[in-house]
């Protein structure tokens, strides 16, 4: 169906760097955004007659994607030539993303609360809309630190630098709660072997500890 492109979308969502010998701070992001839009995009698409909502996600994620690849490329330039008109293409592309982003996650996890409220999956709608409420406090406080940075605002480096580590640790929890959701859908909402059409392809990890999660609760 769709929800182990998902899986890998979320996981490509990750932010860990290599340092370069040009900057530490920016360095290359090993898991760029791009993949995982492009991830996500195949899932919307196998996902889009199911519910309207990954419908709405598919047609944000194309502009996301497109987002994704100037982000990726101005990144890599702003390594080996830094310039102030880069530096500010980076911040406009930021909010962007700032904007498309959130969009299409609530799309998704829209899609995923009807999906879910239709086999009947209470667990599975009550994890998807904490997920969104998550995730709308994330948006909002990293909206807020990188107006708060664009605009000098006067907000103290002791201030800011706090609500930084706070927004790191909101990610990665709505990560993790997207990762479990999205998995959880895989497990009862997939039709058996949907998902896994090549033993040998990207679903087979997936498959093996969906299958043998099963099989515990079958044992128990």
């Amino acid at each position: 169906m769709g929800f182990g492109y998902l899986i890998y979308g979320f996981f490509m969502m990750l932010e860990v760097r290599i340092p370069t010998s040009y900057s530490f701070a920016l360095g290359i992001d090993l898991f760029p955004n791009l993949a995982g839009y492009l991830f996500m995009l195949t899932a919307a698409r196998r996902l889009n007659s199911y519910a309207a909502g990954f419908s709405r996600c598919r047609q944000v994620l194309y502009p996301l994607v497109a987002l994704g690849a100037l982000e990726y490329a101005a990144e890599i330039l702003s390594i080996f030539l830094p310039s102030a008109g880069l530096a500010l293409f980076s911040e406009l592309l930021t909010c962007a993303g700032l904007i498309l982003q959130p969009a299409a996650f609530f799309f998704l996890f829209s899609g995923i609360v009807s999906l879910s409220g239709e086999v009947e999956l209470p667990k599975i709608v009550s994890r998807a809309r904490f997920t969104t409420v998550l995730g709308g406090a994330y948006y909002l406080l990293q909206i807020f630190v990188t107006v708060a940075d664009d605009l000098s605002l006067g907000i103290p480096a002791g201030v800011l630098n706090p609500l930084r580590w706070v927004l790191l640790l909101l990610w990665t929890i709505f990560l993790i709660l997207a990762e479990f959701t999205v998995f959880g859908c895989y497990m009862y909402i997939c039709y058996e072997g949907e998902e896994n059409v090549n033993s040998k392809g990207l679903m087979n990890p997936i498959e093996r500890l969906a299958a043998r999660l099963k099989k515990g609760k079958d044992d128990r």
